[in-house]
């Protein structure tokens, strides 16, 4: 990726869990100063996957990178099998707890009435939700 002074990524599942087990480690890499992300449905610890212990804030970036979790709060109902474990409420919790343990500004909205896919007849709610909940 090139660099980028101001870098904001908004991200759905499995986009969001690539976020946060890998792309925010690399933000030094693509000389990022500032930004943020808004993780819907997913985006996880990295600690908790094996991929790093600690991803501290202070070493990563110096200005404002808020991180912002959005999930459904029936997000881990029915999608979970055997072959496929994944559980979004748990995993986007999981994630929000590890980063603010790192020193990093972190918020997570749990979407009422809503699954994996933050949609209302059939529309997408994701806009409503970003115009909502972020300032």
């Amino acid at each position: 990726m090139p660099n980028h002074d101001r870098l904001w990524i908004g991200s759905f599942s499995g986009g969001s869990e690539t976020t946060t087990y890998w792309l925010l480690d690399r933000l030094p890499e693509m000389n990022v100063k500032s930004g943020g992300a808004v993780l819907f449905g997913g985006g996880g610890s990295p600690k908790k996957e094996g991929i790093v212990k600690r991803l501290e804030k202070s070493k990563h970036i110096k200005g404002s990178f808020p991180l912002t979790w959005i999930v459904g709060e029936h997000d881990h109902e029915g999608g979970q099998t055997d072959d496929d474990p994944f559980d979004a409420l748990i995993t986007s919790k999981e994630g929000e707890t590890f980063y603010a343990s790192q020193g990093w500004d972190t918020k997570r909205i749990v979407a009422k009435h809503y699954h994996h896919l933050i949609i209302k007849d059939d529309i997408g709610q994701y806009g409503a939700y970003l115009k909502e909940n972020i300032k």
